[in-house]
C-alpha cells in the first residue's frame, strides 16, 4: 500500500468522523501561509497530514507519525508568520520535501555552485 494513499484515507476517515458532514472541496495549492495561519487546529493538522503524504516519496516508510506532523506544522507556522502572502505548498516544501531539503543543503555548503 502506498503512503499517499495511506495518508490520503487517514484524512477522508477523519472527514467522516465528524458529526456533521459536510461536502467540501479546498484546494491546497490556493492556501496562502496567512491562511493556514487563521486555521483551526483540527483543520491545520489535517492540512499537515496531506501535506506529508503529498511530500512522500515511494522509498518512505509507510508510517504516519503524528508527533513528527505537530513538529512540521510548528515550523510551518513560525515560517508562515514571517512570509504570509507565501503559498502554504511551497511553504511546507521547505520542512518536508526531502529533495528540496537536499538541494538546499548541497547549495549552502557550496555556495559557488
Amino acid at each position: 500500500m502506498s503512503t499517499k494513499f495511506l495518508v490520503v484515507a487517514i484524512v477522508a476517515l477523519s472527514a467522516f468522523s465528524t458529526q456533521t458532514a459536510v461536502a467540501q472541496k479546498t484546494d491546497l495549492a490556493a492556501i496562502k501561509c496567512s491562511d493556514f495561519l487563521k486555521m483551526n487546529e483540527s483543520n491545520a493538522v489535517n492540512v499537515v497530514t496531506w501535506l506529508q503524504g503529498y511530500y512522500t516519496y515511494e522509498d518512505d516508510p509507510t508510517v504516519v507519525d503524528s508527533d513528527k506532523a505537530k513538529s512540521k506544522e510548528a515550523q510551518i507556522k513560525e515560517y508562515c508568520a514571517d512570509h504570509g502572502d507565501t503559498d502554504l505548498v511551497s511553504a511546507s516544501a521547505i520542512f518536508m520535501d526531502k529533495k528540496y531539503n537536499a538541494v538546499a543543503t548541497t547549495s549552502l555548503a557550496n555556495p559557488r555552485q
